[in-house]
């Protein structure tokens, strides 16, 4: 039998924001723990939620494609959450929430 770990919170997409070019990714920090156990070869869920609009289903396939379950009502927000950064210098972002 092997565990199966459970990573709880946020999934989002980042926004970074330079000049007047938007790159928008899948982020969280828990998000990214996730994916990154099930890229070691585990098995995990992750607890989070997401819109049904284009960021959120962006997300979802970004989950799944790195070996990540969902929990079934993954799409329960109104609206995918997003994080805005838009003071990019070197490796230091500010964000705006």
């Amino acid at each position: 039998m092997s565990d199966t770990f459970l990573v709880v919170g946020e999934a989002l997409t980042d926004c970074v924001i330079r000049g007047d070019s938007v790159t928008e990714t899948p982020g969280g920090s828990p998000l990214n723990v996730a994916i990154g156990i099930g890229r070691l070869g585990h098995d995990v869920v992750l607890a989070a939620r997401v819109g049904p609009d284009s960021r959120g289903q962006v997300i979802t396939q970004h989950v799944l494609d790195s070996g990540v379950a969902l929990i079934d009502e993954v799409s329960g927000l109104p609206r995918t959450s997003t994080r805005e950064c838009d003071h990019c210098r070197g490796w230091l972002c500010v964000l705006r929430v």
